[in-house]
């Protein structure tokens, strides 16, 4: 039976929020989870009320929620009088979260298109005074909350390399870290893996050695502590399907440790903090799952498999005892979540498994999923007052269960989005009793506040 573990303090905070916000990708903690708020345990017929709704352009980006305004970088394709197709912009949007209004816009052309799957990417990330994005095509904005004027700017394409990089064919898709003064970003080109600038000025503070080579990772990099140490995690892919995960110093960018041997077409999930030293990864495309222990030695860390299941649960370098642990889980799209000792995470790909919602001890073990009954597609899970609150990114149907281990208790069902043809990818956010959702064509608010 794994070790009692929380949440709490396995993940450094990488901005300053009260307990009201959603300042980040996957929330305060940077982790889907978030303490604030207490939910009603059921809905009416009609599904939670809506507040408001908004349209946007297409994409899958994310918002985050700060001081009562929510954020988002849209994408916009518009047309001349004449029919003429403008050039596509970036446009970062500042929304009231009381009504929906809009209170300002910034917009810039960004002309990058990717391969597929087109629109907006990245989720923002706010402080007291600033606002950073990260287009798809790799221009990061800084942006004054108060005066709304661009305050410094980059290209990751030109910035940090020798030579003009290629973006990722999908387009970057990471979110900004924020640490300490510094705003962390994702190049991943032959020249440096990640960045750190000064998020006042722009300056670049320093650059990783390459973490890959290529940018054919789409997993964003976070905090964790180790020991002793703050560390910034990184899951690298080389183009060919092998993954490293990285510790990184925050103050210099050298690489600390990394252990390779996990398999994964195009890593898209951040690694999972578990608590002593261990690290949960997972991605699409039949990659299951692996598990990573570092420890801290003389003079540095070490790092070793646990288990490893992305070649068919079968690994030369854990013991046959725990070839099986993690196979048959692969989320693609969304980070698992860890609650009091267990993962609940989305288990389907595009390829097989469609395994639903699944639960898995700290062990790799799974303990119930759901399949398709109900089934989640490739929507994403958030965790608010000891519930889950899952979306399908097929049909659009909100769901309200239980975070238990020993079975899926589902409280409520609501069709909330109809966008067709599905792909609704984009992960959630909450704060002060909302819930914001999109899709490719609106961004909604939910009230899932208990009746007064």
């Amino acid at each position: 039976m794994p070790r009692s573990l929380t949440v709490i303090g396995l993940i450094v905070l990488a901005t300053v929020a009260s307990a009201m916000d959603w300042p980040q990708f996957l929330g305060p903690n940077r982790n889907g989870a978030t303490t604030d708020g207490h939910l009603a345990r059921s809905w009416p017929p009609e599904g939670p009320k809506l507040l408001w709704e908004c349209k946007l352009g297409a994409g899958f980006a994310s918002c985050v929620i700060d001081g009562g305004k929510v954020y988002i970088l849209d994408r916009i394709h518009e047309k001349t009088a004449t029919g003429e197709a403008k050039p596509a912009q970036d446009i970062l949007r500042c929304i009231d979260l009381q009504t929906g209004k809009e209170a300002w816009s910034l917009a810039y052309d960004a002309p990058y298109e990717p391969l597929s799957y087109p629109g907006s990417r990245g989720t923002p990330c706010v402080d007291a005074r600033f606002v950073f994005t990260l287009g798809g095509g790799g221009q990061v904005r800084c942006v004054d909350k108060t005066t709304h004027a661009l305050v410094w700017s980059h290209s990751l394409l030109t910035d940090f390399s020798r030579a003009k990089s290629r973006a990722p064919h999908y387009g970057y898709s990471q979110a900004p870290l924020l640490y300490q003064q510094m705003l962390i970003v994702t190049p991943l080109n032959d020249d440096s893996g990640l960045v750190a600038c000064d998020k006042t000025t722009g300056k670049e503070l320093w650059r990783s050695v390459p973490l890959g080579g290529n940018t054919a990772s789409f997993s964003s990099p976070l905090i964790a502590r180790i020991g002793e140490r703050d560390q910034i995690l990184f899951l690298g892919n080389d183009g060919k399907h092998n993954c490293t995960l990285y510790g990184l110093d925050p103050a210099d960018g050298k690489v600390l440790w990394s252990q390779g041997g996990w398999r994964c077409q195009a890593p898209v999930v951040e690694p999972v903090p578990l608590g002593d030293g261990r690290f949960f990864i997972t991605g699409g495309y039949k990659a299951n799952s692996a598990m990573i222990q570092v420890e801290a030695q003389a003079g540095g860390f070490a790092a070793r498999m646990l288990f490893n299941a992305s070649a068919d649960g079968k690994s030369p370098e854990t013991p046959s005892t725990a070839r099986q642990a993690g196979a048959g889980f692969s989320s693609h799209m969304h980070t698992p979540i860890l609650y009091q000792g267990y993962l609940y995470g989305n288990g389907s790909s595009v390829q097989s498994p469609k395994n639903g919602l699944v639960c898995l001890d700290l062990e790799g073990h799974t303990q119930w999923q759901t399949g398709n009954q109900p089934s989640f597609e490739l929507g994403g899970f958030i965790l608010v007052d000891d519930l889950l609150i899952g979306l399908n990114g097929e049909t659009g149907m909100l769901r309200l269960a239980e975070a238990n281990p020993r079975a899926y208790k589902q409280l409520a069902e609501a069709k909330v989005l109809d966008q067709k043809g599905g792909e609704i990818w984009a992960c959630m956010a909450f704060a002060d009793g909302r819930l914001i959702v999109r899709d490719h064509a609106v961004m909604k608010c939910l009230d899932l506040r208990t009746a007064k």
